[in-house]
């Protein structure tokens, strides 16, 4: 199996983005949340965070040819630029209550 070197395409989200174990990762298993660089196996889950823009692939690794099978891996959608601001979450439905049986 490929081994390529990947980042987190958005670290500040503080997000696990994956975390798998699987023969084909350099250490048996992988976390990869917040910034930094890591080896990775060309695993089906890593080939589709790379193809929805969740993970990219280290510049440095490409020119080193490391990853010539994940260079064939476009993502489909880009992540936003870092400067972009963060949109806000829909605030949360109150839950409703269950109706209680019996009583007075």
């Amino acid at each position: 199996m490929d081994i390529v070197t990947v980042r987190v395409a958005r670290p500040e989200a503080s997000q696990v983005v994956l975390w798998e174990r699987h023969p084909g990762h350099p250490t048996g298993e992988v976390f990869l949340a917040g910034a930094g660089s890591f080896e990775v196996g060309l695993t089906p889950a890593v080939k589709a965070r790379l193809q929805d823009g969740r993970l990219v692939v280290e510049k440095s690794a490409v020119a080193e040819g490391k990853s010539v099978a994940a260079v064939a891996v476009e993502p489909v959608v880009t992540a936003p630029p870092a400067d972009a601001p963060e949109t806000e979450p829909e605030p949360a439905k109150p839950r409703k209550r269950a109706a209680r049986k019996g009583g007075l």
